[in-house]
This record gives C-alpha cells, sequence and structure tokens, in this order.
C-alpha cells in the first residue's frame, strides 16, 4: 500500500447568501471528522479536516494550492454545492482526485457526474461512509477495483457513469452503531474549536450554570420513530432505528472532554425521544465523571411526557431542539401526522420549561394548504414560546420542497401531486415547468426554487411567509433569543 499520501476532508461552505440559523458555525462538522478518522486508523494516508465555514473559501483555496493533497473529499448539502464546485476546481488546478458525498450529492449523484465531469470524479452515497471511505482509498491505492467500494459512483474507462454493486455497509446487531469507533476530534484545529466554543457562548452561553470550556458534537444513534410516516418536508434516506451502546455513548462523551475539553455535546441523533428504551439505559449508565457535561439533543413535540422530562433532565439537557413546524392543529397533522397538535406543542413546551430545560423552535411555514390564518397562527405560537420564557431558539424558513421528500416528489412526478387531497396549483403550467427544470438539473438555488414553489403551489405567497419568519425572529432578539438570519435569500442579504 502506498503511503503518506494526503487527503482533505471538508465540510463545504454555504454559499455567501444562504439562510443561516442560530446553530451554524455553532457545532463540529462531526461527519467529516469521522470519516476522516476511519481513513487514519485503517490506512497509511495522511488526513486533515476542514470546516469551511470556519476556515473560509480562500483559506481553503491557498491550503489545497499549497499542500497539493492528492484527494480532496467534499461535503455537500445543496446550499453549499455551488461553493463545493469552486473548491473542486482548485482540487482539479493540483491535479487532485475530487469525491463528493452527503445528501445533495448522493441524491443528484447521476446529473452532478453528468453536468461536472471535469469537476467531480466520485461520489459516495453510501449510508455509512465510516466504513466506505478507506476502503475508496484502497481503490485509489490500487489494491482494490471501484467495483468493491460500497455505494461509489464512478467513470469506466469508456467514460459511462457507473454504480458499483458492492453490497451497502451496514451496522448489525443491537448495539450496531458501535462499529463506527469515536471520531478523532484533535483532527481539527484548536483554533477551530475555540471558534465553536465562542460561538456558542454568544448563542446559549446565558442557559448554563456552569462556565463553557468547550462544545462538541456526537452521533450514538440515528433514525426516526416516524419511518413508516414521515413528516411532509423529511428527506432523510434512512429512518431505520440504530443505537450504540450505553457504554460507548459515555466513551464518546470521555473522549471530547479529554480532547478538546468539552463540557456541552450536541448528540445529532434524529429524536432521542425515539427510542425512550435506549435512552433510559444511557441514563441509568451516566459516569459520575460525566455529571458536569450539558446536552443540547433533538426531540419531538408528541413524545414529551413527564416520564421523557425526567430522562431528558436526568441526562444533563439544557436545550431541546424541536420541530414545532406550526402554531396551527390543522397545518401540523398536514406537515406530521394526526397525533401531533397545538395543544401538544404547548404542553411539551411547558414540562420542559417547568423542568428548567429550554427549547430550539423551528418552524415550516408554506405547506400544502397553509392559510393566512394558519400562518398567523404559526407567529402567534412562536410569540407564545417567548412570552412564556420557553425558547432558546426560533427558527422560520418557507418549506423547500426537497427532492426525496414528500413534497419534493410533487415536482418529480406532477400526476400525483394532482391527487393530493388539499395542495393548490394556481398555476399548472407553471407548475408542469418546475417539474422540467427539476428533473433536468443537477443544482437548483434554493430561495429561488422555494419562491417559485410557493408561487404556484400556496395560497399564501412566498413575500408573506418571509414577512411572517421576520416577525417571529424580531420579536425572539428583543428578548435575546436566537434566530440567526431568519429566512433571508441571496437577495435580500446583499
Amino acid at each position: 500500500m502506498t503511503s503518506g499520501r494526503l487527503a482533505y476532508f471538508i465540510q463545504s461552505p454555504l454559499y455567501a447568501g444562504a439562510s443561516k440559523v442560530s446553530n451554524d458555525s455553532v457545532w463540529p462538522c462531526l461527519g467529516v471528522l469521522a470519516l476522516a478518522t476511519q481513513v487514519k486508523l485503517k490506512t497509511n494516508w495522511k488526513v486533515k479536516v476542514f470546516d469551511g465555514d470556519i476556515t473560509g473559501m480562500k483559506n481553503l483555496q491557498t491550503a489545497i494550492e499549497t499542500e497539493r493533497p492528492d484527494v480532496v473529499a467534499l461535503s455537500v448539502l445543496t446550499n453549499s454545492y455551488m461553493p463545493s464546485l469552486e473548491l473542486s476546481k482548485t482540487a482539479k488546478s493540483v491535479n487532485a482526485v475530487t469525491l463528493f458525498g452527503n445528501d445533495h450529492a448522493a441524491l443528484w449523484a447521476d446529473r452532478i457526474m453528468t453536468k461536472q465531469s471535469s469537476l467531480v470524479d466520485f461520489i459516495s452515497t453510501s449510508e455509512f461512509g465510516e466504513l466506505s471511505i478507506p476502503q475508496f482509498c484502497n481503490f485509489l491505492d490500487g489494491n482494490i477495483s471501484a467495483e468493491d467500494v460500497p455505494g461509489l459512483i464512478y467513470r469506466n474507462k469508456q467514460g459511462d457513469i457507473k454504480k458499483s454493486a458492492a453490497p451497502e455497509n451496514r451496522v448489525k446487531g443491537k448495539d450496531g452503531m458501535d462499529q463506527l469507533g469515536i471520531p478523532d476530534r484533535t483532527l481539527l484545529s484548536s483554533e477551530d474549536w475555540a471558534s465553536y466554543r465562542e460561538n456558542y457562548e454568544e448563542a446559549y452561553g446565558h442557559l448554563h450554570d456552569n462556565v463553557i470550556t468547550g462544545v462538541s458534537t456526537m452521533n450514538r444513534a440515528r433514525g426516526c420513530a416516524r419511518k413508516n410516516a414521515r413528516c411532509i418536508y423529511c428527506g432523510i434516506a434512512d429512518l431505520t432505528l440504530r443505537q450504540s451502546s450505553p457504554k460507548m455513548f459515555w466513551e464518546d462523551v470521555r473522549a471530547a472532554k479529554r480532547d478538546v475539553n468539552a463540557n456541552v455535546m450536541h448528540e445529532v441523533f434524529d429524536s432521542l425521544s425515539s427510542a425512550p428504551g435506549w435512552l433510559r439505559m444511557v441514563v441509568n449508565c451516566k459516569p459520575k465523571d460525566c455529571e458536569d457535561v450539558d446536552f443540547f439533543v433533538y426531540s419531538q413535540a408528541k413524545d414529551i411526557t413527564p416520564k421523557s422530562v425526567n430522562l431528558l433532565k436526568r441526562l444533563g439537557c439544557v436545550v431541546i431542539n424541536i420541530g414545532m413546524d406550526s402554531g396551527d392543529t390543522r397545518m401540523l397533522k398536514i406537515l406530521k401526522g394526526n397525533k401531533d397538535s397545538l395543544d401538544q406543542n404547548m404542553r411539551a413546551a411547558c414540562l420542559l420549561r417547568d423542568a428548567g430545560m429550554k427549547i430550539y423552535a423551528s418552524f415550516v411555514l408554506g405547506a400544502p394548504s397553509e392559510t393566512h390564518e394558519s400562518l398567523a397562527n404559526t407567529v402567534k405560537f412562536a410569540k407564545w414560546l417567548v412570552d412564556n420564557d420557553c425558547a432558546a431558539g426560533i427558527e422560520a424558513q418557507p418549506l423547500v420542497p426537497m427532492v426525496n421528500s414528500q413534497i419534493g416528489q410533487f415536482l418529480a412526478n406532477p400526476k400525483t401531486a394532482l391527487r393530493y387531497e388539499g395542495l393548490t396549483i394556481n398555476n399548472l403550467e407553471k407548475f408542469y415547468d418546475l417539474h422540467y427544470r427539476w428533473i433536468e438539473e443537477d443544482y437548483i438555488y434554493s430561495p429561488e426554487l422555494t419562491k417559485a414553489y410557493h408561487d404556484v403551489c400556496s395560497t399564501v405567497t412566498y413575500d408573506e411567509m418571509i414577512t411572517s419568519s421576520y416577525e417571529m425572529a424580531s420579536y425572539a432578539q428583543q428578548r435575546n433569543i436566537s434566530t440567526g438570519h431568519v429566512g433571508m435569500t441571496q437577495e435580500m442579504s446583499g
């Protein structure tokens, strides 16, 4: 095996005008850290990790031009796709191999490989890249073929786009995510860790009793209990519930304390409340040396009960990130299902507040059959959260029709949309125009697509939703509650 080759792992920066929430640049880029860790452990390659939003585009380009890495691997979301292509141009200028991964790259892989043949060499669509990326490096070293790398999109010698037939790596067994190991957080610079801590303190520091010595991200479980009845906007490919052992959970926390002095952890499991039995085991195994660690976690309002609140409190949770989505019961049932309601949202907020925890509440505006009344109810509820001392943060955005969500499938298949009860189509010709653009492009500028979608599919206009977003943000900001730049588009922020 060739030794000493260098791979860059970069979380691509968002484009300059992307909508930003108060969690942007607060939490470490766990995905690329996890991938780089496994390459470091399982191959002879050297690795470096960068958070594009912290490092900045110019500094990234300078680093690539100076060190001339053999591989530049980019974590690509829709709002970071264009910056990813810019970094690819720089990478190709030094003859580096380019590898794209993450949601946007995986979902649009064939189109990207077709349209960006000079910039993108490979795309990883693997659900567990931690297991497949070391194999990719072995392929580049000539030890295996591209066909042996699970989830790899590549071009054969004739230039045809192919996908590896190798079976997907899967975590197996009760504690399957133990197989993914613990990320080496020292692969990010001390300056990056200082930035995360400072950004977190600015947004949430006032919520903590202890001095914040560092913050980190962790992921010891994945999936969601809504797997068979997912939210209408959800674009996550695989919602199967998987977890690590409670022992590994706390070993990860200990590693973060040891390596980067973190005493605030963000567990990015899509919904901690989806696995109450696992949460109970984790809490019951909490070691003495982790009593001083606070947590920021995801949960769901419908799962918040006195029992679950007790578990969250015992874990050490300070902030609970909940997709409140709407302040209107009718809209909540459209967005999430029959078990969700405004009453349940309010009850969850009060239970958490009374236990000393605050909510980071996110809202989705403009789902099918949204009306001026339901939008007004959402604004009213967001203000209620603020007035009743329930909110750590408020985020509101017009619904984005992600390609693999139910709402995105309406654009992919207009006939399905026409059969959907409650979906308003104001201009059928424009709706079909959106469909044809959707199926041809490797990227559609998110605010432009979102605005076009709402212009033809919503009773409430896009501009009215943006105005409501700003109203919620302004109300929260007046009380020093975090919001980020809610509802911003490139034109508005310019």
